[in-house]
């Protein structure tokens, strides 16, 4: 029985070895997989790094591409706001030119309203004046 005892302890010292290897092996395993994790995540944040390089690359183009058509809308727009702005001048030109030629048609059709107004008076003082002229002797001659 004691030697059954022995050959058992033997027999579980061997079992004890071979679980302390499992253990070391798996201990290293598990050293070799935080590694990798950590590498890993190193890679992994070295990638969203690049990811997010190239995102913010993709936005600043985007951005300058919308700053540039803006730029363009906005000299488009102020070229439209100079041709509105020369088109009103031109119509404030023709406007007051309509308004000095009615002014001058208004101004000739009151000069000519009192040239017929003073050729019927200087024909009336024509037919008058003889008239004018006897009443002005026979005042004179009165006094």
């Amino acid at each position: 029985m004691l030697v059954e005892i022995l050959e058992e302890s033997i027999k579980n010292f061997g079992d004890l070895s071979k679980l302390i290897e499992i253990v070391v092996v798996l201990q290293l395993k598990e050293k070799k997989r935080k590694d990798i994790v950590i590498s890993g995540n190193c890679v992994l944040r070295k990638s969203r790094k690049c990811q997010k390089d190239d995102v913010d690359q993709v936005l600043y183009f985007l951005s300058q591409e919308y700053y540039e058509g803006l730029a363009e809308q906005a000299s488009q727009a102020e070229a439209d706001a100079q041709s509105l702005k020369k088109n009103l001048a031109k119509l404030e030109a023709e406007r007051d030119g309509k308004l000095l030629l009615m002014n001058l048609i208004g101004a000739a059709n009151e000069a000519n309203y009192h040239a017929q107004r003073l050729s019927l008076s200087l024909s009336n003082c024509t037919t008058v004046l003889p008239v004018a002229e006897r009443r002005t002797t026979l005042n004179n001659s009165n006094q």
